[in-house]
């Protein structure tokens, strides 16, 4: 994962969620931002121990578009930002350099 700021536009997964963890793991786009109060869970009602009020994101995923407070998003990078990754031309430079 990365440590760049999340921002409009990336890719996050919900890392930390309420007692009940309806929406631990659920993987979404930041869509803007928003300020946020929450003291239960939006799908199952169950109070948390990790009530937050203050600023946070509006995550659109498969069950529709949900806020959360930053910290309990991290971050996945785009593919082209993750180290292993390499470019077809590199790939192809390699080839031809071990041939």
């Amino acid at each position: 994962m990365s440590d760049k700021p999340i921002s409009v536009g990336d890719l996050v997964m919900v890392v930390r969620y309420m007692d009940c963890g309806c929406n631990l793991g659920n993987i979404g786009t930041v869509i803007g931002f928003a300020r946020i109060h929450r003291d239960e869970c939006d799908d199952c009602s169950t109070g948390s121990c990790l009530p937050h009020s203050g600023d946070g994101v509006r995550v659109k995923d498969a069950g529709g578009i949900a806020r959360y407070p930053m910290e309990w998003l991290k971050r996945i990078p785009p593919y082209e930002q993750l180290k292993h990754f390499r470019s077809e031309e590199l790939l192809r430079r390699d080839v031809k350099e071990k041939a």
